[in-house]
C-alpha cells in the first residue's frame, strides 16, 4: 500500500511550522509543549507557552498547562467562511516533546488544531499523554459553529487502567459545528477506558498506520454517539488491532467508509472486526477490503445497511471465541446491495461463512469465496432470505450441505432401488437454504446409470428433489451411488 496514503508529516503540509524549542531555555531539562502558529503571532505564542508550565515527567499533573496552551491556540485561530469549504486559516500546531504527560480531567478542543509528538511513538518513549481518572475522556472535540479540523500524529494516547467506565481517548462530539477534517496517523492508542476513538459527527476522516492495543469495548466508533450525528467519507487503513476484546470498528450512521489493509490479531478472540448498527437510509456504502484477521468471532456483522462490500479479506481461526457469531459475515438486519466475494477464510467452532439470520437481503452477490471448516460446523451458507446471486464458492469441511458451492453425498446414500416400467423414483437430498427456483446441477459419481433412466432434479425448500425416470417398458434396478450437487441462485 506504499504511496497510496500521505505520510504523517505531509498530512498537514500547509500548516505553518516553527522550531519545536521556541520559548525553551537552553538549560531547561523538562520537556515543554510548543505551539507553532502563523508567523505574525510568534512572540505572543512564545510568552503563552512559557507560562503554560507543562512538565511531562510522569509525576506532575499537567492538565491546566495543556489546556492553557490549547486555549492560546484557539484565541489566535482565524477563520473565514468560504462556501462549504473548511473555514480555518492559520491553524496552530502543538508539538509534544518526549515525555509522559499526566492529566486528571478532559482536555477540550473547539477550534482547528494539529498535535504532533516528537521522537518515536512507543510505550516507553516519545510523546505520551495519559488520562488518570476513570470515566473521563482524554481529548474532547466540540467544534464551534464555524467548524474545525483536527490532526494527531506520532503520539501515544492511553488511560490508566482501562476498563469499561465510559471514557474515550479521543471523542469528537456533535456540537454547534462540524469537525470538517480529521487526520490521525501513526498514533498508539492503548488501554482506553471504553473506546479509543469515538466520532459522532464529521466529514473527511483518515485513521491510518495506528496501533490499537487492548481496547475494552470498541477501538473505533463512528456515527453512534449522537441521535442526529453522522460521519461521511472516512478511511480506516493500514492499522494494527491487537488483543481487542470487543469490536475493532463499530459503525452507525455513516456513508462512504473504506476499511482496508488493516491487521487484527489477538491471543483469545475479538468479538467482531466490523459491526454495523445501521439505520435505514442513513448507513450506506461501506467497503471492507483486504484486511487480515486472526481469531475473530465475526468479520462483519451488519444490519440496516445499503451498499456493503466485503472483499478479498483473509482470516484464520474465525469463530474461535467462547460465544462465536453465527457466521464470518452475518447480516442480522435488513440489508441491500451486499457483495461478499474473493475472501479466503478458515473457521472454527460452529461458524459458517455467511448467515442472513432471517433478515431480508436484497441484490446480493455471494461468490468466489473460499472457506475451510475446521470444527463441528453447521451450514457454511445460510441464505434462505437472501435475494441475488449465490454461487461459485469453494467450501471444505462443512458438516451440512448448503447452497452456493459444489458438494458431494457420501456412503452411497442415494438408493432409488428398482424402478417400474414407465415409472419414476424420487429421492430427496437435504440442502440448507435451498428455495424453489434455485438452479441445480448434479453429476453421478463413480457409477453409470442404466440405459433408459433419465435423471432430473429441482430445488425445493431446504432440499433438492432428484427424480429417476424409467422410460423403458421393463423394470430397472438402480444401485446405490453418490452425487455431486451444486445449488446456485
Amino acid at each position: 500500500m506504499a504511496g497510496l496514503f500521505p505520510s504523517a508529516q505531509s498530512l498537514f503540509a500547509a500548516v505553518p511550522r516553527l522550531s519545536p524549542d521556541i520559548g525553551a531555555s537552553k538549560s531547561s531539562k523538562a520537556p515543554r509543549l510548543t505551539l507553532l502558529p502563523a508567523a505574525s503571532q510568534h512572540s505572543v505564542m512564545e510568552r503563552s507557552l512559557s507560562r503554560a508550565g507543562a512538565v511531562g515527567d510522569g509525576k506532575t499533573i499537567d492538565t491546566g498547562a495543556i489546556q492553557d496552551a490549547i486555549a492560546e491556540v484557539e484565541r489566535n485561530t482565524r477563520f473565514e467562511v468560504d462556501g462549504g469549504n473548511t473555514p480555518f486559516l492559520g491553524v496552530g500546531e502543538l508539538v509534544w516533546p518526549q515525555g509522559l504527560f499526566l492529566v486528571d480531567d478532559t482536555i477540550r478542543i473547539t477550534r482547528s488544531l494539529r498535535m504532533r509528538g516528537e521522537g518515536q511513538a512507543e510505550y516507553s518513549s516519545g510523546a505520551r499523554i495519559q488520562q488518570q481518572r476513570p470515566g473521563k475522556d482524554l481529548f474532547l472535540v466540540e467544534p464551534i459553529a464555524q467548524g474545525c479540523s483536527i490532526g494527531l500524529s506520532n503520539m501515544v494516547l492511553r488511560a490508566n487502567g482501562g476498563g469499561l467506565s465510559g471514557g474515550a481517548l479521543l471523542r469528537v462530539a456533535k456540537a454547534a459545528g462540524t469537525c470538517n477534517t480529521i487526520r490521525i496517523a501513526e498514533v498508539v492508542l492503548a488501554t482506553p477506558q471504553s473506546h479509543a476513538i469515538d466520532i459522532a459527527n464529521s466529514d473527511d476522516v483518515l485513521i491510518s498506520r495506528c496501533l490499537f492495543d487492548v481496547s475494552g469495548a470498541q477501538c473505533i466508533r463512528m456515527g453512534l454517539a449522537s441521535p442526529d450525528g453522522r460521519v461521511t467519507n472516512a478511511r480506516i487503513t493500514d492499522n494494527y488491532f491487537f488483543s481487542v476484546a470487543g469490536e475493532c470498528i463499530e459503525l452507525g450512521k455513516v456513508e462512504g467508509v473504506l476499511i482496508q489493509s488493516n491487521n487484527s490479531f489477538t491471543e483469545s478472540a475479538t468479538r467482531t472486526f466490523v459491526k454495523i448498527r445501521g439505520e435505514t437510509g442513513k448507513t450506506q456504502n461501506i467497503v471492507v477490503r483486504g484486511n487480515s484477521i486472526n481469531k475473530s468471532d465475526c468479520l462483519v456483522d451488519a444490519a440496516m445497511t445499503d451498499g456493503l462490500i466485503v472483499e478479498s479479506n483473509i482470516g484464520k481461526a474465525m469463530g474461535a471465541g467462547v460465544a462465536p457469531r453465527r457466521a464470518v459475515v452475518c447480516l442480522s438486519g435488513a440489508c441491500a446491495g451486499v457483495i461478499v466475494t474473493g475472501n479466503r477464510l478458515q473457521g472454527e467452532a460452529t461458524l459458517g461463512l455467511y448467515d442472513d439470520a432471517a433478515a431480508i437481503v436484497r441484490d446480493a452477490v455471494i461468490t468466489n469465496n473460499a472457506f475451510t471448516a475446521t470444527g463441528a460446523h453447521t451450514a457454511a451458507l445460510t441464505a434462505a432470505n437472501t435475494q441475488g446471486r449465490i454461487g461459485d464458492n469453494q467450501i471444505a469441511g462443512s458438516a451440512r450441505n448448503g447452497i452456493g458451492y459444489r458438494w458431494t453425498t457420501a456412503n452411497k446414500s442415494l438408493s432409488p432401488g428398482t424402478v417400474a416400467a414407465g415409472a419414476a423414483a424420487v429421492v430427496t437430498v437435504p440442502v440448507i437454504s435451498a428455495l424453489p427456483g434455485d438452479r441445480v446441477a448434479i453429476d453421478v459419481l463413480k457409477y453409470t446409470l442404466p440405459d433408459g433412466v433419465v435423471l432430473t432434479s429441482q430445488a425445493d425448500k431446504d432440499a433438492v428433489t432428484v427424480r429417476y425416470a424409467n422410460v423403458t417398458q421393463k423394470p430397472i434396478q438402480i444401485l446405490p451411488h453418490d452425487l455431486a450437487v451444486m445449488v446456485t441462485r
